[in-house]
C-alpha cells in the first residue's frame, strides 16, 4: 500500500464494496517488510480469503503470517 493520504480509506472502500467487514486493523512497523505493514484481521477464514482476492485484483502486496 502506498504511503499517501487516504490509502487506508481506499483499501476499506474496496473491501466494503464487496460486503467484507474488517475485525481489526493496525500498522506494524517491521523492518523485514519495509517501513511498515498494515495488518488486517477478519472474522473468519472465508472472509479473509474473499478480501485477499479483492486486494490482489488491485495489486496490493499481500503477506500471510
Amino acid at each position: 500500500m502506498a504511503d499517501e493520504v487516504g490509502a487506508i480509506s481506499t483499501l476499506s472502500v474496496i473491501l466494503a464494496a464487496k460486503g467484507i467487514s474488517i475485525r481489526n486493523i493496525g500498522i506494524n512497523h517491521n523492518r523485514e517488510h519495509g517501513e511498515g505493514t498494515l495488518r488486517i484481521a477478519f472474522y473468519d477464514k472465508e472472509t479473509m480469503d474473499q478480501a485477499w482476492k479483492q486486494l490482489e485484483r488491485y495489486h496490493y502486496e499481500l503477506i500471510s503470517n
